[in-house]
């Protein structure tokens, strides 16, 4: 986990696999921590039978399953299975523990495409941006996204292109942002679309794009300048670190949109 973590209970021989951690835990305090630290990344899913069995059979936590299974069967809300299992080891504090049960009440309330944005902003935040992507489209799918608020779609496609620029994926990027900027009409989503254009050196799609959108022409001049090239422009960018610096510091000075 990157920390040490002191367990008063002993930990499980065999120990509990959490697939969209990739990772090992081997005690319920173990498990408090991951909660705590990525409550915005749990779902209904945690409340599985496996988990329930590994408590009960591999941490000797016999009590606390059959009060989880319990509370499964009865079709208690997550914040309640949650709440059960930080309580019964006291490796948070009361108010630790009541942070992340606020947190998990607020998002148990929403739509799914609500929470599903939630998790993968925190994705972002936590530069997992490979999985944030799959979060984002996942909400942008037909289907789903017909409840969805137009400007609102917009700021989930800034973010998607935000994701993939980070990745320096500048073709599926400036897709994103320009589908954000037909939806969202934000400047920060055309700026971004520009800036795509500019790092792939693409100077004819950065023209027509910035005459079709009539963006001014110090506008599109501050995007040239700013970009680090090569005395020669036929030579690649210097290094990846000084362009996913130069698109962090460029996205910073027109503004942030939420999650990003």
């Amino acid at each position: 986990m990157g920390e040490l973590i002191y367990c008063e209970k002993p930990l499980a021989a065999a120990p509990f696999f959490i697939e969209d951690a990739n990772l090992n835990i081997y005690s319920t305090e173990e498990l408090s921590y991951y909660i705590q630290n990525n409550v915005y990344l749990l779902s209904a899913d945690l409340m599985s039978t496996e988990l329930i069995n590994w408590i009960g059979r591999e941490a000797d936590e016999k009590e606390l399953s059959k009060e989880l299974l319990g509370l499964v069967q009865s079709g208690a809300p997550l914040h309640s299975f949650v709440e059960k299992i930080l309580v019964s080891n006291g490796y948070l504090t009361q108010k630790e523990i009541k942070n992340t049960i606020t947190v998990i009440k607020t998002f148990e309330n929403k739509s799914e495409a609500e929470v599903r944005k939630i998790r993968a902003d925190r994705l972002m935040d936590k530069k997992r941006y490979v999985e944030a992507i799959h979060e984002y489209e996942a909400i942008l799918f037909p289907d789903r996204k017909k409840d969805i608020e137009v400007n609102v779609e917009g700021d989930i496609r800034h973010n998607l292109g935000t994701a993939y620029a980070r990745l320096f994926f500048f073709e599926e990027a400036a897709a994103s942002f320009e589908k954000a900027y037909l939806k969202n009409h934000r400047v920060p989503s055309l700026m971004m679309l520009l800036l795509c254009y500019k790092m792939m050196k693409r100077e004819d799609l950065l023209k027509e794009t910035a005459a079709k959108y009539h963006v001014p022409d110090e506008q599109v001049k501050n995007i040239s300048d700013r970009v680090f090239f090569e005395e020669n422009k036929d030579e690649p960018l210097k290094d990846v670190k000084a362009a996913k610096e130069e698109v962090l510091r460029f996205k910073s000075e027109y503004g942030k949109m939420s999650g990003i």
